[in-house]
């Protein structure tokens, strides 16, 4: 029994993931925060102590007026740490499939688990000195930009679980990689603010480089390649192109021409998880600092609320994968627009909050947001073909990178320039972006519809040019599953 469980762990690949993840986020709002305390007294020249206030919950006049000064000169450094990095990451994540298929998926994991590594340690040792100006923060973006980053990391997280999974199974998997995803952001949100008051900026940058090192550690000696020697030989031979006939591929894998109205619904998927990210990762961003402004929130404060909203979204992945999806058979596509409706609902109402208690419901509104990428993703594994699913999976994230590239410099600029009259404006653009996912998703369903009857009827007339009465009791199992 133990050598069994020894052998289901061989192929974990969530233990890595959770690790990786809880490092993030464990350091994410510290860093935001660690940004603003150092624009502050370095950048700004203002009092030390009166900077330390910041981000405390305090409420006072002088500290309100600081956070609006402050705030805009720290969203530029937070832009710019995301824009080179986004912008090559992007490049990256467009050949990290075809280049996982041709040498294996544990290197592209090694390298991009030792950048994360490294970017934790460099940014502890500039807590260390008090007079380092926050724009060096910069410097430690390129391991990420040598390695893809953590677009990389995740692009070959996937295709490591298509790789072990069928597609009988590849839907459920694929949602408690989710769930373990949120997990580690719960954990490391909520624990952050609690581990930085015990420790400060540099323990808490040195305990997110040893979660990486450990993750590090588990890929190199228990995890197994995916992908047999065998097959990484027949990919090489089948792929030893320049890297500009590696893009035509992805290209081609994504636009080429597929039956039942397939390659549409390949592009919409892509779409709906790309919008789906942008939203997500702008709200984000922006979000700790519209709740200090607006309500006076403290990071603790923002990182227990942070912890409540991804346990409830980790909550309502569970329920919906298992038990609509799983159970009940509810089709992916249905609960896409579940899930987007879910989003859509709490960024109106966290426009329109001016109680604490407001924010706290537009989380519970939030319930279902989980389910909508690992319903996508199971969407596009079963409509593409398997040796396709690693280049679309590439495109897929490297438009998520590309849109959160776009995102960043327009959400920064609609916040700073409303910071002082509306700040809650982005929630609404926000909404908007979800709108749009939510009509490409009901047209999702249509298709789905419509190839689904031209489906019944190809396999109808096959029935009649057999002389078979085409019924449902005399379809097997299998044209059961294709039909449905």
């Amino acid at each position: 029994m133990a050598g069994l469980r020894f052998e289901n762990l061989k192929t974990l690949i969530e233990i890595p993931t959770f690790c990786s993840v809880f490092g993030l986020f464990i350091q994410v709002s510290i860093l935001t925060n660690f940004v603003i305390y150092r624009t502050c007294y370095v950048s700004l020249g203002y009092n030390q102590s009166e900077c330390a206030l910041l981000g405390t919950g305090s409420k006072d006049n002088y500290t309100e007026q600081l956070e609006k000064l402050v705030q805009p000169e720290a969203n530029d450094i937070s832009l710019y740490l995301q824009l080179p990095v986004g912008l090559l990451c992007a490049l990256w994540a467009l050949f990290v499939g075809s280049w996982s298929d041709k040498n294996g998926r544990k290197p592209v994991l090694v390298a991009t688990m030792i950048a994360q590594a490294l970017q934790y340690a460099m940014i502890s040792v500039i807590c260390m000195v008090p007079s380092v100006s926050p724009w060096f923060i910069l410097i430690t973006s390129v391991p990420l930009i040598l390695t893809g980053g953590f677009a990389a990391m995740l692009t070959t997280f996937l295709c490591y679980l298509t790789d072990v999974t069928n597609e009988h199974n590849r839907g459920t998997r694929l949602g408690f990689f989710e769930v373990i995803f949120s997990a580690g952001t719960i954990l490391g949100t909520f624990l952050s603010s609690y581990i930085y008051e015990a420790i400060g900026y540099v323990g808490i940058f040195l305990v997110a480089t040893g979660l990486l090192l450990i993750s590090l550690g588990y890929t190199i000696f228990v995890l197994e390649e995916s992908m047999s020697e065998a097959q990484i030989q027949i990919y090489r031979q089948e792929q030893q192109v320049s890297s500009m006939e590696q893009l035509r591929e992805m290209a081609n894998s994504a636009l080429r021409q597929r039956p039942h109205y397939e390659r549409c619904l390949i592009l919409l998927y892509i779409l709906i998880t790309s919008l789906f990210i942008f939203a997500y990762l702008a709200d984000m961003t922006i979000i700790y600092l519209f709740l200090q402004l607006k309500f006076g929130w403290s990071l603790e404060k923002y990182n227990i609320f942070c912890s409540l909203r991804d346990t409830l979204t980790a909550l309502g992945t569970f329920f919906g994968v298992y038990y609509l999806h799983r159970k009940l058979n509810v089709h992916e596509s249905i609960l896409i627009v579940m899930g987007l409706i879910s989003c859509l609902n709490s960024s109106l109402v966290q426009g329109l909050a001016s109680e604490d208690y407001h924010i706290y419901f537009a989380a519970t509104l939030r319930f279902l947001a989980g389910i909508v990428n690992p319903m996508v993703r199971s969407l596009i594994s079963k409509t593409a073909q398997p040796d396709e699913v690693g280049k679309i999976f590439s495109v897929a994230v490297m438009c998520q990178s590309v849109f959160q590239l776009i995102g960043s410099p327009v959400y920064t600029e609609i916040y700073n320039d409303s910071l002082s009259s509306w700040p809650s404006l982005y929630n609404f653009i926000t909404a908007g972006v979800y709108f749009v996912s939510l009509i490409s998703s009901i047209i999702i369903v249509f298709l789905l519809n419509k190839s689904n009857k031209i489906t019944f009827k190809i396999l109808e007339e096959d029935g009649r040019n057999d002389d078979v009465e085409v019924s449902p009791g005399s379809i097997n199992d299998g044209d059961q599953e294709i039909i449905s």
